[in-house]
């Protein structure tokens, strides 16, 4: 049987605030419930002027794109990797819209390490989490690494040379199709999106 995936868990960051963001060091909370928490804050400068400030600046977006990947990932694997019988080589619905086939494998050993050589190539697929993000993927990305909820470990990165995102990330405007590469460890994500780099 293949291990569910748990959300990521950020711990502190020692970049602290970064201009026209947030706080980072964020110890220990699930990722949802940071984006939870970042929501409430609206990605907002501390600026006085907030009528010139835009409410998040690219590097914001960037970060909640990357989240955006992440999460979706995260749900098609649960939904159709984990368990006795993983939905492999064939399209399958992608919750909101969409479709997704999945090819590779998983496999999770006595030590609950659960190993990953994935692809998902995404054909329109709808995703949300319902508050900071609404993305439409269309393109093939890898997922490989390891990962275990038992220790707390995390070691998993994501690929695309080619991913086609529209949509809205933390209420702004999304609409690109470029390379993504994605590092996920405990401590959150890290990547380089269009060629910008973000840390989530």
């Amino acid at each position: 049987m293949v291990a569910i995936e748990p959300s990521s868990r950020i711990r502190s960051n020692t970049r602290g605030v970064r201009a026209g963001s947030r706080v980072r060091a964020l110890l220990g909370l699930p990722l949802l419930a940071v984006a939870a928490l970042l929501a409430a804050s609206g990605c907002a400068s501390d600026s006085s002027d907030s009528s010139s400030t835009p409410t998040c600046n690219q590097e914001c977006v960037d970060d909640w794109t990357g989240y955006g990947i992440v999460e979706t990932l995260r749900v098609l694997y649960n939904g159709h990797v984990a368990g006795n019988s993983p939905d492999f080589n064939v399209p399958v619905n992608c919750g909101l819209g969409g479709t997704v086939t999945i090819t590779g494998s998983a496999s999770t050993d006595v030590l609950g390490t659960t190993s990953l050589d994935l692809n998902y190539a995404m054909l329109t697929c709808v995703s949300s989490d319902g508050a900071n993000f609404s993305l439409t993927f269309t393109g093939a990305i890898d997922q490989d690494g390891t990962f275990n909820e038992i220790f707390g470990t995390d070691a998993r990165t994501y690929a695309s040379a080619s991913l086609t995102m529209s949509g809205t990330a933390n209420g702004e405007d999304v609409a690109q199709t470029c390379g993504v590469n994605i590092s996920q460890t405990e401590s959150g994500l890290t990547g380089i999106l269009c060629g910008r780099s973000f840390a989530y």
